[in-house]
């Protein structure tokens, strides 16, 4: 017996079979797709058009390196009122009204120009003293005048004369790379009637002193018997009279 050979189908009646399977398939599968994925099928299109997402605060985000982004906090807000108070403070010069002490210069060959030196303080900081003073100068017919020019164009270096040990004191360093206000032609120029504040380091004290003469003009200019404020360090013969005193109580 000779084996038969396999029915075959046309080609054609295969086609068409598989291309009727396949229309069923879609009538089926859009019948049964949700009335919301029909109408985004239709608004799929190139014609379609989308509205811009609405801005969202900002969140802490990832970046592709796996690091997380915290949002910038917000800028503080300061208060204007308070940053101008803060500036005038800083430049408010010393008010002459609040001197210890003081002194009505005249300056010689200028009939028309009188300074009035206030001392302020005089105080030890560790291995230094600092003197404070003001200059507020009077003056006709002329412009704005630096330190230098108030004195009738002489460098300002005030002296600390320790008469009882007959030691003096002089404003550190040389020349124009002094430890003081600039008081040769340099520096602020100041109106008439306007105040400067000058300041000077010195060497503290070696002996034991409660009090010193201060010569801001040497023979013109002088406060004597200025105390000296330890600012909180007891010299040694402050130290001294309170044991004294503490004994005599004790007794």
């Amino acid at each position: 017996m000779t084996p038969q050979e396999p029915q075959l189908e046309p080609r054609a009646a295969r086609r068409t079979t598989t291309l009727a399977a396949l229309a069923a398939g879609l009538v089926f599968m859009t019948a049964c797709a949700p009335e919301g994925e029909a109408e985004f099928a239709e608004a799929s299109g190139p014609a379609a058009e989308t509205e811009p997402a609405a801005a969202e605060p900002a969140e802490a985000t990832a970046t592709e390196s796996g690091e997380t982004q915290e949002p910038e906090p917000p800028a503080e807000e300061t208060d204007p009122a308070a940053e101008d108070d803060s500036a005038d403070t800083a430049a408010m010069p010393l008010d002459s009204q609040d001197a210890i002490e003081t002194i009505s210069y005249e300056v010689p060959g200028e009939s028309n120009t009188t300074v009035e030196v206030g001392l302020h303080s005089l105080r030890v900081e560790g291995e230094v003293m600092l003197l404070e003073l003001s200059f507020t100068g009077e003056f006709y017919g002329r412009d704005a005048s630096n330190i230098y020019q108030m004195f009738g164009g002489h460098a300002v270096y005030p002296e600390l004369n320790d008469r009882e040990n007959l030691k003096q004191y002089t404003v550190i360093g040389s020349g124009n790379s002094r430890w003081s206000t600039p008081a040769t032609n340099s520096g602020f120029h100041y109106e008439s009637g306007q105040t400067a504040p000058y300041w000077a380091y010195y060497a503290a004290p070696v002996d034991e002193i409660e009090t010193i003469t201060v010569s801001v003009i040497p023979g013109a200019i002088e406060f004597e018997d200025v105390e000296i404020d330890w600012d909180g360090q007891v010299s040694a013969e402050t130290a001294e009279d309170a044991a004294d005193n503490g004994e005599s109580e004790g007794e």
